[in-house]
Parts: structure tokens; sequence; C-alpha cells
């Protein structure tokens, strides 16, 4: 989210904000491998439990697969 209005006082160092900057910048890319790698998008399942371990062991495959030596 952008802000609009800040006080002088309330305003973020450089280091503050190339920090916040950071952590948006690793969400996105979470985001990112959750609907492209993983491809969440696609599973069939409707209960929730379900829907939690689809997630799950996608997430799990993709981390054994980068695990993986070259």
């Amino acid at each position: 989210f952008y802000i609009v209005h800040q006080d002088e006082d309330d305003l973020l160092s450089f280091e503050g904000f190339h920090e916040l900057h950071s952590s948006h910048w690793k969400i996105e890319q979470y985001h990112r491998v959750i609907k492209q790698v993983c491809h969440i998008e696609k599973f069939q399942v409707r209960r929730s439990k379900l829907i939690l371990n689809h997630i799950f062991f996608s997430l799990d495959g993709l981390r054994r697969d980068t695990k993986k030596p070259v």
C-alpha cells in the first residue's frame, strides 16, 4: 500500500524504508511461487482441511526440489 501523507516526525529513514520494501518484495515473490510454480489455483478440493493439505504438500514439494543438488 502507499502512504499518501505522513507527519515529519514519523518519516521512515532510508534503512527503514529499505527493510520495509525488502519485506514487501519477499511477500510478492512468495505469492508468485504459490501461483506459478505450485499451480495452487488449479487444485480441485473444496474442504478447508484438504485445501490446507494441498498447499502444504505443494510448498513442501517445491522446498524439496530447490534443495536438490544441480
